[in-house]
């Protein structure tokens, strides 16, 4: 399996991701190679599927709801493919939590310190190891993170359904009250993200 990322490893979600892959590269016996952007010197298929979607969101003069941009991200990829999107908030889990007791606080190495924003490849190996370079040579640091090795602790994992923060009535307050500014059609589609949450 390769990964490709469209911003450089020192990003927030990116240890999260570290250690999605250890656990998976681990519980499933394959390896993975993650591959991070040079900065100046990288192109990414993400930066030209985003043109795309730019390009067909410009020709718009007003966007009142996000119902545009779900389109033009669905139809922007005619070839090679369509991007297909599934919308269920119980599809986003918590894997940070779940994943949180396999692993040591920072990944170790008898020869260096573990700094991600430095990497350009990692590489997920089936026995547990991530294997990190700062150049897209092979040419690795090998890496401890998880605490155990165990595959059946491992494949003990308790994933729930992210929590998501609540509204306040002010705020849907205040939201309602912009839609006397908008065209009754987004204001029936606000309606409906205000009254069902769980959508």
């Amino acid at each position: 399996i390769v990964l490709m990322s469209d911003a450089t490893g020192g990003q927030n979600k990116n240890v999260t991701v570290t250690k999605f892959c250890t656990w998976f590269a681990k519980t499933h016996y394959l390896e993975m190679i993650h591959l991070y952007p040079v900065r100046g010197h990288s192109f990414s298929q993400c930066d030209r599927n985003f043109g795309l979607v730019r390009s067909k969101i410009k020709k718009r003069e007003v966007i009142g709801n996000a119902t545009p941009w779900l389109e033009a991200i669905v139809s922007c990829r005619e070839r090679p493919s369509r991007f297909e999107m599934a919308m269920d908030r119980a599809l986003i889990k918590d894997w940070e939590a779940a994943l949180s007791n396999f692993f040591l606080p920072v990944p170790k190495s008898n020869s260096r310190k573990f700094t991600i924003m430095k990497f350009v490849m990692m590489k997920y190996t089936k026995s547990g190891s991530v294997l990190c370079s700062e150049n897209y040579l092979p040419i690795y640091t090998p890496f401890t993170y998880l605490a155990t090795l165990n595959i059946e602790i491992l494949k003990n994992v308790n994933l729930s359904t992210v929590s998501f923060p609540t509204v306040s009535a002010s705020k849907i307050g205040d939201v309602r009250s912009l839609c006397s500014h908008l065209p009754q059609s987004d204001c029936d589609w606000i309606e409906q993200i205000l009254e069902e949450p769980n959508q």
